[in-house]
């Protein structure tokens, strides 16, 4: 993820990781996660996700990558998010870290992320979901 840190470096990392390597976005702000691939929704699940010294914007299909250590199930977890107003789906759980979708463009200031299951918790970056041709 070195790579990221310097102008027009972009890192492409791998879902399936024993390592939680986006918990470290967290810490690192400038950084964002600002694609998922396949980029196709009919070659299957993301698997990867490309990271970044980007700012993200919407583009108005957009889902949004969130972390949090909560020890709570995926389930409650999803459920405590739709409580507050957010479509979730996990995507990756790793080294007690989980990541999650949310529907959308979310801001890392949206005040209802507060309320979200967790103490190390937030936005990591959102991308444009996966299409089809």
């Amino acid at each position: 993820m070195s790579a990221t840190r310097s102008a027009g470096g972009v890192a492409v990392l791998a879902l399936a990781s024993d390592v939680p390597w986006w918990g470290r976005l967290l810490l690192e702000p400038k950084l964002n996660v600002f694609a998922s691939l396949p980029c196709l929704r009919r070659w299957g699940p993301a698997t990867a996700l490309a990271v970044a010294q980007i700012e993200v914007e919407p583009s108005g299909r957009d889902e949004t990558f969130w972390v949090t250590d909560s020890a709570k199930t995926a389930p409650d977890i999803i459920e405590e998010l739709g409580r507050i107003g957010f479509a979730a789906e996990m995507l990756a759980n790793a080294g007690g870290l989980k990541l999650f979708t949310l529907a959308g463009f979310v801001q890392r200031e949206d005040e209802r992320l507060v309320e979200a299951p967790g103490e190390l918790k937030g936005v990591i970056g959102a991308a444009s979901m996966p299409f089809d041709v």
